[in-house]
C-alpha cells in the first residue's frame, strides 16, 4: 500500500510540472495527500482543483472526502452537497453519496448518514462503504437487527476488514470520529 500511495504522489505531481492548471491531478494529489496523513495539504491541493474548474464535482468529491477526514463536517457536507448538486447523474455517484453518509456520520447525523448510504447502495450493491456506514450508523440509532444485516452484506464484500484497515479507509484525523464510526460497527457486531 505504501509502495502504490507513493506512486500515486509522483504520478499526480509529474502531472502538475507538465501543467499547474489541471484539475485532476491536483484532485489526485489531494487524495494521495489524505491517505498518506498530510489532512492540510490535501485539502489545499482539493481546494486548488475546485478553483481552477468550479464545475468539477469530483473536485467537491476530494474536497469534502479530505475536510471530513479532517474533522471538518460542516464544510465536508457543503462540499459533497456541492458535487451531488454539479453532477446529479454522475456515474460516481454511488462514491459522492458514499462519502457524504461518512461526513453525516462523523457529523453525529446518523438518520441522514442512513439514508445517504442506503441510496449509495441502492446505485452500486457492491460498493462496501455504503454498507459499512448504514451499519455503524444504523447501530447508533438502536436499529441493531438492520445493523447486522448491513454489516453482514459489508463483510460479504470485504471479508478479513480488519481495524488497521478501518484507520486508513479514510483515515479520521479526530479520534473521536474514528471511535464513535468503529463503535457503531461493533454494537452491529463486528468482531474486529
Amino acid at each position: 500500500a505504501r509502495k502504490t500511495l507513493a506512486e500515486s504522489l509522483d504520478t499526480a505531481r509529474r502531472a502538475l510540472v507538465l501543467d499547474q492548471m489541471n484539475a485532476g491531478a491536483h484532485r489526485s494529489l489531494s487524495y494521495a495527500h489524505m491517505f498518506s496523513g498530510q489532512h492540510d495539504a490535501a485539502i489545499a491541493e482539493a481546494r486548488r482543483a475546485v478553483e481552477l474548474n468550479p464545475s468539477y464535482a469530483m473536485g467537491y468529491h476530494a474536497l469534502g472526502v479530505s475536510l471530513f477526514s479532517n474533522g471538518q463536517h460542516a464544510e465536508a457536507i457543503d462540499a459533497l452537497t456541492r458535487a451531488i448538486r454539479i453532477s446529479p447523474n454522475d456515474p460516481m455517484m454511488y462514491e459522492m453519496l458514499g462519502a457524504l453518509s461518512v461526513a453525516y456520520h462523523v457529523a453525529g447525523d446518523y438518520e441522514k448518514s442512513v439514508e445517504t448510504a442506503a441510496a449509495s447502495a441502492q446505485r452500486a450493491p457492491h460498493y462496501p462503504i455504503a454498507h459499512r456506514t448504514m451499519a455503524s450508523a444504523l447501530a447508533h440509532l438502536g436499529r441493531l437487527g438492520e445493523a447486522r444485516a448491513a454489516l453482514d452484506k459489508f463483510l460479504e464484500l470485504s471479508p478479513g476488514f480488519t481495524i488497521e484497515a478501518a484507520r486508513h479507509a479514510p483515515p479520521l484525523r479526530n479520534e473521536a470520529d474514528f471511535k464513535r464510526y468503529i463503535d457503531g460497527l461493533r454494537k452491529a457486531g463486528w468482531q474486529g
